[in-house]
């Protein structure tokens, strides 16, 4: 597999996204974009700026940007709220990942256990036949593993930063045949966060799986794709088909910078050469969150802008900033 990959930025300066409706302010934080019928649609986790908690809460909810150009954005309001699934969504939901499979879009998240992060995180799904919804929750398609003894006292399971990829029948191109699913999952011993500390990982690696039966609510076996350094984390950030290749932004190699994997059948990933974004992208920006950038693709399947995000005051509050850019 050719495993040369470069971004580079061309253009203009970036464009920041939205912070306002109108009446209120707020951060944008991770995000997932699609293209659909002649528009962009990017889905985001948002952070009102009087929420107590900004901007490291998980009381979230799920937010629409509009664009036709890429360049233009539009806050279109809220898109998937923390009452769609009941008690089960009630403590908010975070990073989206997006995907057009089958002519719908298929929006995957994080659930959150406690408004202030703690307890148990798994994924959850939506569908809806437009982008602008209405969003419906597929219950059925929870992923809520049955692997992890949940009884032990201050040890949680956190599945998070979920990407959807619609493949072909093996995985080895773009189709509507599956919907793979790629995520993080974590075991963490929060007993020394209890004592003024740190919580430790005993687990930590980024898996995949597909949907097997939709009516059913069946995945595959999760597989285990990357596994975090010693002391270290990972997560995913993005993943999409780019000339033939899966194209996956990981975030925690090594030191906490972000990687660019690769994949020629959705399951087998190795690092891009040169492997490092940070060491030869220049976008990254000051900001109150974790850097999480994600691309955006066109109406061909190619991707000329990423978004990053970066701080727009000095108090703390950020949102996506919009580059264009240009992938070898």
């Amino acid at each position: 597999m050719k495993t040369n990959f470069r971004v580079s930025v061309v253009g203009d300066p970036p464009i920041p996204l939205p912070t306002t409706d109108g009446t209120g302010r707020f951060s944008v934080r991770q995000n997932s974009a699609i293209w659909f019928e002649g528009s962009y649609y990017l889905y985001a986790d948002v952070v009102p700026w009087d929420n107590p908690f900004h901007p490291d809460t998980y009381d979230t909810s799920i937010h629409l940007f509009t664009s036709t150009d890429a360049e233009n954005w539009v806050y279109d309001g809220e898109i998937i709220g923390k009452d769609q699934g009941g008690e089960w969504t009630a403590a908010g939901i975070a990073t989206p990942g997006a995907c057009v499979f089958g002519g719908r879009i298929y929006v995957a998240y994080s659930v959150r256990g406690n408004p202030d992060g703690s307890g148990h995180r798994f994924l959850g799904m939506s569908v809806a036949d437009h982008p602008r919804g209405p969003f419906c929750e597929l219950p059925q398609l929870r992923v809520i593993p049955d692997d992890v003894d949940y009884s032990r006292e201050r040890t949680f399971l956190l599945l998070d930063d979920p990407q959807l990829v619609s493949c072909n029948a093996d995985g080895t191109g773009p189709g509507d045949d599956r919907l793979y699913l790629y995520y993080r999952r974590s075991l963490n011993d929060f007993a020394g966060k209890d004592q003024g500390g740190r919580a430790w990982a005993l687990e930590y690696d980024i898996r995949t799986s597909y949907v097997a039966d939709f009516d059913k609510g069946l995945w595959s076996p999760p597989h285990p794709i990357v596994n975090a350094l010693p002391g270290g984390v990972v997560e995913t950030v993005d993943a999409r088909w780019l000339d033939g290749r899966l194209v996956m932004i990981v975030l925690g190699y090594g030191n906490g910078e972000m990687a660019m994997y690769l994949s020629e059948d959705s399951r087998l990933f190795v690092p891009a050469d040169p492997p490092l974004l940070e060491r030869y992208l220049d976008i990254f920006m000051d900001a109150a969150c974790f850097r999480l950038p994600g691309f955006i693709p066109d109406a061909d399947g190619q991707v000329r802008h990423m978004t990053t995000p970066g701080d727009i005051d000095d108090e703390g509050h950020f949102t996506q900033w919009v580059f264009r850019i240009h992938v070898d």
